[in-house]
């Protein structure tokens, strides 16, 4: 059986060398390439293919809102994630969006070929580190250690997003530009992730997520 491979992807150089990558597995046929995830989740209702491949940034929406809402009208879609942002940040938020694997984008090409097939096939696939995190962290629920703590069980997948980037010293115009949304809705999100986070100013805001970027590396 032939898997559909949907791309969406809003690096148009990346997506095209994927595309090609997929073109060279026999078992897998690329369907359709978008780069905004409006007009990606009309062309999946109409396409409806096996596999939606997606990085999480798009412009002006979210990967793993367009995996819910994708998902939401066909439950048999298939998603795997690619993406630059770390998956020990990011890689249960996509299980739990409704993909069944996480690829970091530094990946080697047989190694994104690999996940991309064992999604089509049905399967979950994930990194031995993301796996190990994971074992990790219920074994601490289990014994009673309850939430690690960190902002991931408090923000939504976008405020989260927008908190690691505040982490790396990014500023709301930065954001905005980096994210492909305006600086008005940045700065709603900032306000949200401070109360949410019980910050009462910006500069609070600033220190705890420069503070929980370094731990977060230290992981």
């Amino acid at each position: 059986m032939v898997h559909t491979v949907f791309i969406v992807d809003d690096h148009p150089i990346f997506a095209e060398g994927l595309s090609q990558l997929i073109a060279e597995d026999t078992a897998l046929a690329l369907c359709g390439v978008m780069h905004e995830a409006p007009g990606a989740l009309v062309e999946l209702k109409r396409i409806r293919p096996h596999v939606l491949v997606c990085d999480i940034s798009l412009s002006n929406s979210n990967g793993l809102e367009l995996i819910k809402s994708a998902k939401a009208d066909n439950p048999d879609l298939r998603a795997l994630v690619i993406s630059m942002h770390d998956e020990t940040l990011y890689g249960e938020r996509a299980l739990r969006a409704g993909a069944s694997g996480y690829v970091m984008k530094h990946a080697r090409s047989t190694v994104m070929l690999e996940a991309i097939s064992a999604v089509a096939q049905g399967k979950l696939w994930v990194s031995e580190l993301l796996a190990a995190r994971m074992i990790r962290k219920a074994v601490h629920r289990f014994e009673g250690g309850g939430s690690d703590g960190s902002p991931m069980h408090v923000l939504s997948d976008r405020e989260l997003e927008i908190f690691q980037l505040i982490g790396s010293a990014r500023g709301t115009r930065e954001i905005s530009e980096a994210l492909h949304i305006s600086v008005k809705t940045v700065e709603s999100h900032r306000l949200n992730i401070k109360q949410k986070l019980h910050l009462r100013t910006g500069l609070d805001l600033v220190r705890t997520a420069m503070q929980w970027a370094l731990e977060i590396d230290r992981v």
